[in-house]
């Protein structure tokens, strides 16, 4: 509904497993984010997951499919209520050289449409 702003950090490593497949651009990935939510409540969450290339579009850019096992912790203040959630996030990304935009598909268990989609942007080094 609104712009929620927020900070994270990823850590992306490359580790010789059979499973992620022949490419070096699949990798593994934990990360950990802090933002305001909808109710101005705090969302802090940890993710691990894995990241696969779909496909090379252009020189340095490439799209990605991840999915992600993440724990949240969420603020509502509106409701007076803290919960801890946990699940998997699907995502898509769209990489080129040192930037990178990322969209998370929140899945809201007991219906059946998305809980939130989220977007961000990262600068790699």
């Amino acid at each position: 509904n609104r712009t929620n702003w927020g900070v994270g950090v990823s850590c992306y490593k490359r580790p010789e497993w059979k499973w992620l497949g022949k490419s070096v651009d699949n990798r593994v990935f934990i990360q950990s984010d802090a933002m305001l939510n909808s109710y101005n409540g705090l969302l802090v969450s940890m993710s691990s997951g894995v990241e696969y290339k779909l496909k090379t579009i252009s020189d340095g850019c490439k799209i990605f499919a991840d999915i992600a096992l993440t724990l949240a912790y969420y603020q509502n203040p509106v409701k007076e209520r803290n919960e801890v959630k946990f699940g998997p996030v699907p995502g898509l990304a769209l990489g080129c050289g040192n930037f990178k935009s990322n969209v998370a598909f929140v899945p809201r268990v007991d219906k059946n449409h998305l809980a939130a989609i989220v977007a961000s942007f990262s600068i790699l080094f």
